[in-house]
């Protein structure tokens, strides 16, 4: 039961179900040995990491077993210190466990803001990009045609040997 307990708060950080799992192994051993203190002390710890992190499944069964833990552990311990005290330690672990799970999803809440407002602007820059491509490509077409036009009435007044004789061309007024 010693190694337990300190061996679920190493699985914090990897599995919310694996700690739970060792630190109800602790619990169950407490009543046998009459060793709490450990298993007292890493129930609230594994209770944050349900809150936070944890499952709906794993959170009532995690619940559950808690709840019968302190009911045996109260018939045990005829003086109430011991429901008491885990008790007391366990509501403040829910206190805990649920303004931490209310910050982290604040802050997933703006995470994906951000990323929504990120996307709207590439989207934006996407579409004002699509837009210039098209206005440089009208405007290319349009001095292309006009650069034609010219080319064409030049020739025309170069083959000609007086420019008077084409009064709609764009080179008329020139001499």
């Amino acid at each position: 039961q010693i190694s337990l307990t300190p061996a679920s708060a190493c699985l914090v950080a990897l599995r919310p179900a694996w700690s739970a799992a060792l630190a109800w192994g602790a619990m169950t051993l407490a009543p046998v040995t009459g060793l709490y203190t450990i298993a007292i002390f890493g129930l609230p710890l594994v209770t944050v990491v349900l809150i936070v992190w944890g499952r709906g499944r794993w959170l009532s069964a995690h619940v559950g077993i808690t709840t019968a833990w302190l009911i045996i552990g109260t018939i045990r311990d005829t003086s109430g210190l011991f429901f008491w005290t885990t008790a007391l330690l366990q509501l403040v672990a829910v206190a805990i466990g649920l303004l931490l799970r209310k910050v982290r999803a604040a802050r997933d809440r703006d995470t994906a803001a951000k990323e929504l407002a990120e996307q709207t602007l590439r989207d934006e820059i996407d579409r004002r990009e699509r837009l210039l491509h098209q206005l440089a490509t009208e405007l290319h077409d349009a001095v292309a045609s006009e650069l034609t036009m010219i080319s064409l009435d030049t020739s025309t007044v170069a083959a000609s040997d007086d420019p008077a004789e084409h009064p709609g061309s764009s080179l008329s007024g020139i001499t």
